[in-house]
């Protein structure tokens, strides 16, 4: 069985020939384990029997004239160091300032000419051939992007004393993302299983926004993202890191069919609040915190939280991953020794 037809069945409440799951690390991980193995980047997925690929869109890429990143909405990035990390952070936002509907009219918003066509395909033809099921489109990231055009304080602050203006960027960010993921998924939607997109509401305790706001500014937006991938016959996966317990129910009610990142060591987040209200509601997709289980726990406790979660939300409906990517802070050891304890649970 083919980790497609895998996850295939276990979002139908079908019972595969094993439980599928999905590895994602850092770059720096990969050539850790690439090293250590022996084989190459594509080799890794094989090596582990991830049953699981992502893919993303090229873009055409955009420079300023001082050589500096600039995304496809018009903000530049340049790139900064957190705690021994390299970050890209946006320093010149394409919308900062404005705060006038009248002037977004003036503002170049991005269409699917922003499309790498050619390295689209590529990739995503690539992906497809591994027989792995297939996460990808374009990744509509309303509230960060919306975000980082406007300005933190700014954006925030605006939901309240300029709401007509704040909701009329998430509106034109939001027809973006649907350009350009028609003109991506009209060309390869054959190749892709699982619309994935997301955006960050929450901290690890409460979210940005509340839940009111959330409906108000962006939940219509999203369900336009969502009815759209439907409209290619996909099922849709949402990515929001933190706790946002509060909007599960909305993004139940627009559609999104896979919640990722679900955390069992986060009370907030675990198969206590979760499993009971949403198990058959909603897919699940993630169960081990790489913030603090894969950080600062044994093996042990990283197999324990796996288990834990793969008896909460399993056997059907569950997609067993690390709930975001790998930190290469991760002992390597500790992080083998959890693979191979895994791939031995699931019968890898």
């Amino acid at each position: 069985m083919t980790g497609r037809l895998r996850v295939k069945y276990i979002l139908d409440g079908r019972e595969p020939d094993r439980m599928p799951f999905f590895l994602r690390c850092y770059p720096e991980v990969v050539k850790t384990l690439m090293a250590a193995h022996g084989i190459g980047p594509d080799g890794i997925n094989d090596f582990y029997g991830a049953d699981a690929a992502r893919t993303t869109p090229s873009y055409i890429p955009r420079r300023t004239d001082t050589g500096e990143y600039m995304d496809i909405f018009g903000n530049v990035s340049r790139e900064v160091s957190v705690n021994g990390f390299k970050e890209s952070a946006v320093y010149i936002r394409a919308l900062e300032g404005v705060g006038d509907i009248d002037k977004l009219d003036e503002i170049a918003w991005p269409d699917e000419t922003a499309l790498d066509m050619k390295s689209s395909e590529d990739r995503v033809k690539k992906a497809h051939a591994t027989g792995r099921c297939v996460y990808g489109g374009v990744w509509a990231s309303l509230f960060t992007q919306s975000r980082h055009m406007v300005g933190e304080i700014e954006f925030l602050a605006g939901m309240y004393d300029n709401p007509a203006y704040i909701k009329d960027v998430v509106r034109r960010v939001t027809d973006s993302y649907l350009k350009i993921n028609k003109a991506y998924m009209d060309a390869f939607s054959a190749y892709i299983d699982i619309y994935y997109f997301g955006s960050d509401f929450a901290t690890q305790t409460s979210m940005f926004i509340s839940p009111g706001m959330f409906d108000e500014f962006f939940a219509p937006e999203m369900e336009r993202i969502v009815g759209q991938a439907k409209g290619y016959g996909k099922k849709v996966m949402y990515h929001c890191c933190g706790n946002v317990t509060p909007i599960m129910d909305t993004l139940i009610k627009i559609g999104v069919d896979i919640f990722d990142p679900v955390q069992v060591s986060a009370s907030h987040m675990g198969p206590g609040e979760f499993a009971p209200r949403y198990k058959g509601k909603i897919a699940f997709h993630g169960g081990v915190s790489s913030q603090t289980t894969f950080t600062t726990g044994t093996p042990e406790d990283v197999y324990a939280e796996t288990t834990a979660a793969i008896d909460a939300f399993g056997p059907y409906g569950f997609i067993p991953a690390p709930d975001h990517l790998v930190h290469p802070e991760v002992s390597y050891d500790d992080y083998c020794y959890f693979l191979e304890r895994l791939k031995a649970k699931l019968g890898v």
